[in-house]
């Protein structure tokens, strides 16, 4: 049956593209925030990945522009689909939080946020999620929250300069965190202890 079913799948639940734990493993950067929250995917998978996600992509926009309306209000932690506004194209969201009329949500294979209209967001649906959610949350190795905080606008561009979007880079994965799916990260080539002193 051609039928489609609406989901309500969340983030933790969904299946991932993976770091494996070892030393030495090349990194793509897609999005680095700050210290705490960065993502990437796995250098060696990156082009086989977004190939598969093509093909879902250009499926999962043709189901979101046939609905009549689109209006979903996702519940925090859910997987969604969202209209970007930068080319008005559907992807795979998670909602981070909800305000009145918006979600705010990350783009699960790209790794970037935006604050989205309740009637730009669309109810996922099984199928597109047949691909692994691409867009790995990764920290830094001995960052705490409270010295990213402390180091403010400052810290956040330095670390933005030593990790550009679209670089590549080799790291020590440390540890994936079961619940959160962090993964941690050492980059041995970059200066951190350098950068916390500012």
């Amino acid at each position: 049956s051609g039928e489609v079913k609406p989901s309500m799948p969340f983030y933790d639940e969904c299946a991932f593209a993976s770091l494996p734990i070892k030393d030495g493993v090349e990194i793509f950067i897609l999005n680095p925030d700050n210290p705490m929250n960065v993502f990437a995917v796995p250098k060696e998978s990156v082009v086989d990945l977004y190939q598969d996600l093509e093909v879902l992509s250009a499926e999962m926009n043709e189901y979101c522009n046939s609905l009549s309306t689109t209006y979903y209000e996702p519940q925090e932690g859910e997987i969604c689909m969202a209209r970007f506004s930068s080319d008005n194209l559907w992807y795979r969201a998670a909602c981070i939080y909800q305000n009145k009329d918006s979600a705010s949500v990350v783009f699960v294979d790209y790794g970037n946020q935006e604050e989205v209209s309740f009637k730009n967001i669309c109810q996922m649906v099984d199928k597109f999620l047949a691909v692994p959610l691409i867009a790995l949350h990764c920290r830094i190795k001995d960052f705490t929250p409270e010295e990213v905080f402390a180091g403010g606008s400052k810290l956040i561009e330095k670390f933005k300069a030593l990790l550009p979007p679209n670089s590549s880079h080799i790291v020590n994965v440390v540890e994936k965190c079961d619940v959160s799916h962090v993964y941690v990260l050492e980059i041995p080539s970059l200066d951190m202890e350098g950068l916390k002193k500012g």
